[in-house]
């Protein structure tokens, strides 16, 4: 009989909290060399989340920015790669993804709204090329448009 995997206690000092931001760092880089992207995504994912709760200083809120960024590029990445390949599912729900992170008020990306407008134009101009991909012109010209304003 298998036994369950658990988890690890949650992470309760600052340093515990990066040693966890880096081991889930690390992995989530091994598996994009292993060509596990969308695994590696959710470990990105988990590591963001843990480490916009340790903003304890400029460098913090920073680090928290710069790790959003590099997911909602490695979401957009992901996705044009899938719907070149007719994997339109997976583009599609990488692409919302990255929607929700760059969504007015969304933690951290609202504290830098510039970064947070540039991210989200490139994901909406890039529905609109799924749009185009799949044949459906008046959507992608639609996420087009919208990608500008």
């Amino acid at each position: 009989m298998l036994q369950q995997q658990q988890r690890p206690p949650a992470p309760s000092s600052s340093r515990e909290v990066m040693e966890s931001v880096m081991l889930l760092e690390t992995s989530a880089h091994q598996l994009e060399l292993c060509g596990n992207d969308v695994q590696a995504i959710r470990q990105m994912e988990r590591a963001l989340m843990l480490r916009c709760q340790i903003q304890e200083s400029a460098s913090d809120v920073a680090d928290c920015l710069d790790a959003a960024e590099r997911l909602v590029v490695k979401c957009n990445t992901v996705a044009v790669r899938s719907f070149k390949s007719d994997e339109y599912t997976v583009g599609e729900q990488l692409l919302h993804n990255a929607l929700r992170l760059t969504e007015e008020g969304s933690q951290p990306l609202s504290s830098d709204v510039d970064r947070r407008q540039r991210l989200r134009g490139t994901t909406l101009n890039n529905f609109g090329c799924l749009g185009g991909h799949r044949g459906r012109l008046a959507e992608a010209l639609q996420f087009m448009q919208e990608s500008l304003s």
